[in-house]
């Protein structure tokens, strides 16, 4: 658990200087996929802190750049960036979490186990931040699967 704090206070530092609604969003969404992801973590029986590094980093680069377009690329290479600058994570653990960030968005393609659930906590976040909206049918399917595996029966309004 050290080495999340350890990430945390260094993703804080990266969002300091945004404006602050900028900063709110950042906070919201990346600490919220971050315990999604820390929750499906033990319900996978998966490395928790990988997870979690994952989910604190996956958007960072686009909170950054305020761009989404082939935020998964580039929000791979900032994460080993920041990674490689904080020496907490061994190599391996910097690839699964750079792998799962990298396909985090290609939502309608089936990768590994890790990125699957990098993918379903961000999708669950954008249900639970925005319960009404419509989702496309695979992003539904995604968020209902996910929320009745947690043991939560809800319904996804579908485009």
């Amino acid at each position: 658990m050290k080495r999340i704090y350890s990430l945390r206070n260094e993703i804080d530092k990266y969002i300091e200087d945004m404006d602050e609604m900028e900063k709110l969003m950042a906070i919201r969404h990346l600490y919220g996929v971050a315990d999604i992801c820390g929750i499906l973590a033990h319900r996978r029986s998966l490395d928790y802190e990988v997870c979690v590094a994952a989910g604190l980093l996956h958007d960072l680069w686009m909170f950054e750049n305020e761009l989404s377009e082939n935020h998964g690329k580039h929000g791979a290479i900032r994460a080993e960036e920041v990674l490689n600058d904080i020496h907490i994570f061994d190599k391996h653990e910097i690839k699964i979490i750079c792998r799962m960030i990298k396909y985090h968005s290609d939502k309608g393609n089936v990768h590994g186990v890790y990125e699957e659930l990098l993918k379903d906590a961000d999708n669950v976040h954008h249900y639970l931040d925005q319960p009404d909206k419509r989702f496309v049918k695979t992003k539904a399917q995604r968020i209902k699967r996910t929320m009745r595996e947690l043991g939560l029966n809800i319904k996804v309004n579908k485009k």
